[in-house]
């Protein structure tokens, strides 16, 4: 049963997770969509496309914003509960620092959860419906990328349209001119129409427009061409079928369950030893939610004798290389085939021992040793910036004759 002083620390934690987690995938986002236009594809300049795109990043971004969320908010809280002398109160009251961190660890169990279900389902289904986005738009986008008013030409086919909605993806007023190989021109003229795909096949839907077609005759013989007028006309822009690949051909687009189920036979797309290094990665990554707000309390303890501003400096460093060795261990197993063990475990385990360890330690003996670990942060972060810094001029001492001293004369 969760006491009042639970709910407190709870509610407070979970405001200052929900801050951080808006502010970072906000950021990351704005990121991601700078990076779309600065790549220069022909998607990036249609909007909606480009926020449909970077939506579907989302659950990439939770994944990894969630336990970082979860480490800060529970360091921003202890820190000020520490700083303000509730948590001082707290323990001289009784309270034991296991109990005090009974809450952090039910939100711990919450985001693991959470967790489980963002990179295990939801970050994978993501990823794959980006693809199929991508694919399609990039088979449909030389026809939207048309320009008003100007001749452009998409292969053997030269397209002319005097307004384009972009939005809609529908064409005003076209002029359309196709020549094939056999010798056969088409020329179109329509009021409107609008990209449209069927089948895999991407085809220009046409309305109240004339359709003339000229076929070679044999032997030198004048053609005669074909004259007709339509209310709609189907026109196929492309005439081989082009069809997305399945969901699953990527160890990234596979459910954690299937992952498991699938890494002694992978599919085509992939081999064991990526199959093994994501379904690990993702493990690790769900896992360490459950011992990082015990690490965030030990790091967030103060002396309040003084602050010290390379505690919180040293706090979020540890968690962003924690992040990112378990991304190098991810990496070294795919490309050496190096087990999981060897290179993503170990990191996870030192976490562990480390959260358990430092909890231990401060609810039995006095001590902060995060405080003590920042101050040597802070003591040899003097030193190496005084290897830079120009040394002080000798000051040269000045003589003094000593009168007293002066040998009497005779």
């Amino acid at each position: 049963m969760l006491r009042v002083i639970d709910r407190y620390v709870m509610r407070r934690v979970a405001g200052v997770m929900l801050a951080t987690m808006a502010g970072g995938c906000l950021l990351l986002s704005l990121a991601r969509m700078l990076l779309f236009v600065q790549s220069g594809a022909s998607f990036a300049r249609e909007f909606p496309i480009l926020v449909k795109l970077t939506v579907l990043f989302l659950p990439h971004y939770l994944g990894f914003m969630l336990p970082l969320s979860l480490f800060w908010g529970t360091y921003s809280v202890v820190r000020r509960l520490s700083l303000n002398s509730e948590l001082t109160s707290l323990l001289a009251s009784g309270m034991s620092l296991t109990r005090f961190n009974r809450p952090l660890l039910v939100l711990g169990i919450a985001v693991t959860a959470l967790n489980i279900g963002v990179l295990g389902w939801m970050e994978p289904w993501a990823r794959y419906v980006y693809r199929e986005i991508r694919f399609h738009v990039e088979n449909v986008s030389p026809y939207l990328a048309a320009t008003e008013g100007q001749f452009m030409k998409i292969g053997k086919q030269t397209l002319l349209v005097e307004h384009i909605d972009k939005a809609l993806g529908h064409f005003s007023k076209i002029f359309l001119f196709e020549a094939k190989d056999n010798g056969t021109t088409t020329e179109i003229l329509a009021e409107k129409g609008r990209v449209v795909t069927s089948d895999g096949r991407v085809a220009l839907l046409l309305e109240n427009g004339t359709r003339l077609t000229i076929k070679p005759q044999p032997h030198g013989r004048i053609p005669s061409p074909e004259y007709v007028d339509f209310e709609t006309l189907t026109f196929p822009l492309t005439s081989e079928q082009k069809t997305f690949r399945p969901m699953g051909d990527d160890e990234q687009e596979l459910s954690l369950l299937s992952l498991y189920r699938l890494s002694g036979t992978p599919p085509p797309g992939t081999v064991q030893q990526e199959m093994s290094s994501e379904l690990n990665r993702k493990l690790v990554i769900i896992l360490s939610s459950l011992f990082l707000p015990l690490l965030a309390t030990s790091f967030a303890r103060s002396n309040l004798r003084g602050r010290n501003a390379f505690q919180g400096i040293t706090a979020f460093g540890f968690l962003i290389a924690y992040q990112q060795i378990v991304q190098f261990g991810s990496l070294l197993t795919d490309h050496t085939g190096a087990s999981p063990v060897l290179t993503i475990w170990p990191v996870f385990f030192l976490l562990v021992i480390a959260a358990v360890s430092l909890l231990v330690i401060q609810d039995t003996r006095s001590g902060l040793p995060m405080e003590r670990m920042s101050l040597m942060t802070a003591k040899a972060w003097r030193n190496v910036r005084t290897w830079f810094e120009p040394a002080p001029p000798r000051r040269r001492r000045r003589r003094v004759s000593h009168p007293h001293r002066r040998p009497l004369s005779r």
